[in-house]
């Protein structure tokens, strides 16, 4: 389970300059997503300490600040749904605004060493990065070097890295170069990646470069890896904060969502389980955030809450429709070996449903009988339709189109249908993939009749403010038991103003 919130991360100093480097956007890196047990590390406690120096701020009238950010397919933003807006490159643009020009030179399986399989060093986006003329460089490259071809070679690592950030620094814009530590990853190759960090680690201090310690970072993160190697949108997005906030001294408030235990929590592109106490906890700017709360057998909360600092809401949940697919009969145009069709649908979060890697292809659920269907949930694995349709059948041969979209986004999709639908057989056609790979999913919920006594799902507009003492917040507009509930929300501003 990812941590509620991250107030902490290694930045270590050992003196103060360094370049920067970056890599250019290529191709997705399927090798590394299935097969390349490639990027795992380990990671600790995160503690902060002292900033090396301030990064360089832009001023009124000035270029903006040029940020290289170098590295692998995590740079690039393999995982997200968009590379172009979802990527921790494209989010810590969003975060810095006009002052600094972030550009992404991430390459999907490249690697630091250059005597391996891979080397970045022969790739176009390493020229391309050097022409930039940074003068901030993120650098994090190593994941892939613990591949089986390269990890052999490891006592260049360090050598050849050392070269990497000396040839930044040399450029005229004397760049700071940022060595950051691989991320973990949640295969068996993580085993290798402290072997990576220390040969990071050592060539940081022989270039005084500041250490961002992702690795440390992403210990807990493990829900936000769902190919267990590449972060979804909500990793990405914690990414982006720890660097807008640990190397640029850009400034979040926390915002403390109280739900039931285990629902999943999205503020705006990030996603949280509830913990044990029904807690999950964000980082944000001040503004406007879109909220969604998701549990299985309740009602989902839909809303818009604005926060202009540390805020605390509280959001129960109402009875809701029933999973009436869990444990029904599946079957699906083609299964890869060992994750059948059946895996769906069987109340496990932990076990998949994945198809052939080509379109269309299509999973159908025989709930037994006719019943009352009121919508579906769509709990993606990284392989996500981009282009898919939801259709019943009450013989499993004509079909009705309930829902069709050309605009997935992957990770949780709920479809509510604007009345109840009768139907024995559920389908969910996929027409265009959004990834290089098939269609996988962790479950397929069917949403059956709602509870008798329950809150409706007419999307209501409130605009009520919340006051205390010390701040205050907004709830925009909410659906749901969203609605029903704002009675019982709550807000406070949980950080004490400082006295005058």
């Amino acid at each position: 389970m990812a941590r509620n919130s991250k107030d902490e991360l290694t930045l270590e100093k050992e003196e103060a300059t360094a370049p920067a480097e970056s890599e250019a956007a290529a191709q997705a890196e399927g090798a590394d997503l299935r097969q390349a047990e490639s990027d795992q590390a380990p990671q600790a406690d995160a503690a902060t300490q002292t900033l090396p120096q301030e990064a360089p701020a832009a001023q009124g009238g000035k270029a903006p600040v040029r940020v290289a950010c170098v590295g692998d397919s995590i740079t690039q933003g393999f995982g997200s749904s968009n590379i172009a807006t979802r990527s921790y490159p494209a989010l810590l643009q969003q975060y810095l605004g006009d002052g600094y020009l972030v550009r992404n030179f991430g390459v999907g399986g490249c690697t630091l060493m250059r005597d391996s399989d891979q080397p970045y060093w022969n790739v176009p986006a390493y020229g391309e990065s050097l022409a930039f003329q940074p003068d901030i460089v993120l650098l994090m490259l190593g994941t892939n070097d613990t591949r089986d071809a390269n990890f052999c070679k490891l006592f260049a690592f360090a050598d050849d890295m050392t070269d990497m950030i000396q040839s930044y620094q040399a450029l005229p814009s004397k760049p700071t170069v940022y060595v950051c530590t691989a991320p973990r990853i949640f295969n068996e190759a993580g085993e290798r990646v402290p072997d990576i960090v220390a040969c990071q680690r050592v060539a940081a201090e022989r270039c005084g470069c500041p250490i961002v310690d992702i690795n440390a970072v992403t210990q807990n993160m493990d829900s936000q890896f769902p190919d267990r190697l590449h972060p979804n949108d909500s990793g990405y997005t914690e990414l982006a904060q720890v660097f807008f906030t640990h190397v640029f001294g850009g400034k979040l408030h926390t915002v403390s969502i109280l739900t039931q235990p285990e629902a999943q929590v999205t503020l705006d592109a990030q996603t949280k389980p509830a913990d044990s106490v029904g807690l999950a906890v964000f980082r944000a700017q001040p503004g406007e955030h879109k909220l969604r709360i998701l549990l299985s057998g309740f009602t989902s909360v839909h809303a818009a809450v604005e926060t202009q600092d540390d805020a605390f809401f509280d959001f129960p949940l109402q009875p809701g429709p029933q999973d009436i697919a869990k444990g029904c009969a599946a079957l699906a145009s083609s299964e890869e070996a060992g994750l059948p069709a059946s895996n769906a649908v069987d109340g496990d979060p932990a076990t998949r449903w994945a198809s052939d890697n080509s379109d269309p292809q299509w999973l159908q659920v025989d709930l037994g009988r006719a019943q009352t269907i009121t919508g579906v949930r769509i709990h993606w694995e990284l392989a996500y339709a981009q282009s898919y349709s939801i259709e019943l059948s009450l013989d499993g041969e004509s079909w009705t189109e309930a829902y069709s979209t050309e605009e997935g986004q992957g990770e949780l999709e709920e479809i509510l249908f604007d009345a109840p639908e009768t139907a024995r057989y559920v389908r969910l056609f996929g027409r265009q993939r959004g990834t290089i790979f098939g269609y996988s999913l962790y479950r397929l919920e069917v949403l059956g009749a709602a509870p008798v006594a329950r809150a409706g799902r007419t999307r209501v507009a409130i605009k009520k403010t919340l006051s205390t003492r010390r701040g205050r917040g907004v709830l925009i507009a909410a659906a749901g038991a969203a609605a029903a509930a704002t009675a019982g929300i709550v807000f406070a501003v949980l950080r004490k103003k400082k006295k005058k």
